[in-house]
């Protein structure tokens, strides 16, 4: 659990690319291999077999993730490739580890989490709902972007909008044209 907190606030910084495609977090989204199941295939694969002319292979990343894990690794910057890699703590402004940062990391992480529990599981909300956010936070909703980590192929079919994007957690609930409407339909009467 403190590997997990700590290891996500640690991205590389890609220079000559001589990091693992699955199992180095170099997106700043942490671990490819544990945002989608790419055992079998990418075993060996490393950073620098995605990158061509010192750009994105764009055709070769788009055939071995989805596309929402396609969007954040083209938006990842590529740096020198004649200079080594860096790992980067991001909890400091010199990008250097300190044990006091990471100290106050997991501080804050246990109290937002005592907190967003405390949140969730109140009197005043139905058992049900409650129990539909906890299994909304705990990402335990058969969304795409979930099965996906499980191996499987899906095709994308979330047909609620006018430009249907990949099933994710936050589209459903928030960005999708019929939760844009659902909210907007619901804040003027509670006063949002």
């Amino acid at each position: 659990m403190i590997r997990n907190s700590v290891e996500s606030e640690i991205p590389w910084k890609i220079n000559e690319a001589k990091i693992a495609f699955r199992l180095d977090n170099w997106t700043g989204q942490g671990l490819l291999a544990t945002r989608m199941n790419l055992e079998g295939r990418l075993e060996n694969i490393m950073v620098e077999d995605c990158i061509m002319n010192n750009n994105w292979d764009m055709d070769f990343i788009n055939s071995i993730v989805p596309n929402y894990l396609a969007r954040v690794i083209f938006k990842t910057p590529i740096g020198a490739r004649n200079m080594k890699d860096q790992p980067v703590w991001q909890l400091t402004t010199s990008g250097d580890f300190s044990c006091s940062s990471a100290w106050d990391l997991l501080r804050q992480k246990k109290n937002e989490k005592l907190q967003l529990w405390k949140e969730i599981w109140r009197k005043d909300i139905p058992f049900k709902m409650s129990f539909m956010l906890w299994r909304l936070v705990k990402r335990k909703v058969p969304f795409d972007e979930i099965i996906i980590n499980f191996g499987q192929t899906i095709v994308p079919n979330y047909s609620y909008c006018n430009q249907p994007k990949d099933e994710t957690i936050g589209h459903v609930f928030i960005t999708s044209d019929l939760a844009t409407n659902i909210w907007n339909f619901l804040a003027g009467p509670m006063g949002v």
